[in-house]
């Protein structure tokens, strides 16, 4: 018995379990050619505005590789980069768990590649990760390359903000960067997720709209710089948070000279561990709270105003840097 996709007629199924790419032609499993992935792509995208304007999560029961189409047709761009989907608002994918649901990212090793673009220059957009793999390909992209698992272009208007949200995500692989939020206003959330891998592990920019970056119960691991790099206007929470095996700093709270200040700056009850090579910088506008956290090996570094409350330093060098602003602080 063959199953035909009908959208009028499985409007209640979808509602219960989703969308699934592989009832519009999407061929699951490991180890597929590059003919199958680049069609597998095709009805990701199918699956996605479908599920968006019905509104319907995209399940991934499984393993789905794709390949971004880089000419004819299918090609989407954005500037110069070849995308793999483009989401719309509204859009939540989902798996069963980061175990068994993945979704797996081809070619390896290309320049100028996004294979999720949010972008939020002319409408809202809200948009989830929830419970899957989202694996880049394996070889560790050099930093000349720029290849983006999830790439978010904000709100340039302060009329309307964006959410992306990742829970219960796992982001492997060798992208320039796992996730990157570029300028713009919104909130982007971590809550759950691990970022394993890539030059970078999450990148968050901004410098003139309120943006808000929040962070609870993930892990930060295997980036070859920055475990984290966010602009210092940008207000953050970053609460219960492990940073380890990063080439250099665990938090990187720097960048362009901010003209907005931050509404809040938390770090708390994280753990910097041995493996990191530095520990974190602090942001040049407000008074940034580093409290209750375990730093194994690196500094805090200050740019501004800081209390750092109840921490516990371990490892040669300095627990403290003050490079500029004013620490009060009980060790």
């Amino acid at each position: 018995m063959s199953l035909t996709y009908r959208p009028n007629d499985d409007a209640l199924l979808a509602s219960v379990y989703g969308v699934d790419p592989a009832l519009l032609g999407a061929v699951m499993g490991p180890s597929q050619t590059s003919a199958v992935r680049l069609a597998n792509t095709l009805a990701l995208r199918k699956a996605v505005t479908w599920a968006a304007a019905n509104g319907h999560h995209v399940l991934i029961n499984g393993i789905l590789e794709c390949e971004i189409p880089t000419s004819g047709t299918n090609l989407v761009s954005y500037g110069s980069y070849s995308v793999g989907v483009t989401l719309p608002s509204g859009t939540t994918i989902r798996g069963a768990d980061a175990l068994s649901s993945r979704i797996a990212w081809f070619p390896d090793n290309t320049d100028l590649t996004i294979f999720f673009l949010i972008d939020a220059r002319a409408a809202q957009r809200k948009v989830q990760f929830i419970d899957f793999e989202m694996r880049a390909p394996p070889t560790v992209v050099a930093s000349t390359l720029r290849t983006y698992s999830v790439y978010h272009i904000g709100a340039t208007s302060s009329s309307y903000t964006d959410l992306v949200r990742n829970r219960g995500m796992l982001y492997t692989g060798g992208a320039y960067s796992l996730f990157n939020s570029s300028f713009g206003n919104g909130t982007i959330e971590h809550l759950d997720t691990i970022f394993s891998g890539g030059f970078l592990g999450t990148e968050c920019y901004g410098s003139d709209l309120a943006k808000f970056f929040h962070a609870r119960n993930t892990k930060f691991t295997n980036s070859a710089d920055h475990a984290v790099y966010i602009h210092p206007s940008i207000s953050f929470n970053v609460e219960g948070c492990e940073f380890n095996t990063v080439g250099y700093y665990a938090w990187h709270n720097y960048g362009v000279s901010p003209t907005l200040a931050p509404q809040y700056q938390i770090f708390r009850g994280n753990h910097v561990a041995s493996t990191c090579t530095r520990g974190i910088i602090t942001g040049k506008l407000g008074e940034v709270l580093v409290e209750h956290n375990v730093f194994e090996n690196g500094e805090i570094s200050m740019y501004g105003d800081a209390r750092i409350i109840g921490n516990r330093f371990s490892g040669a060098g300095s627990a403290i840097n003050i490079a500029g602003g004013h620490s009060n602080h009980q060790r």
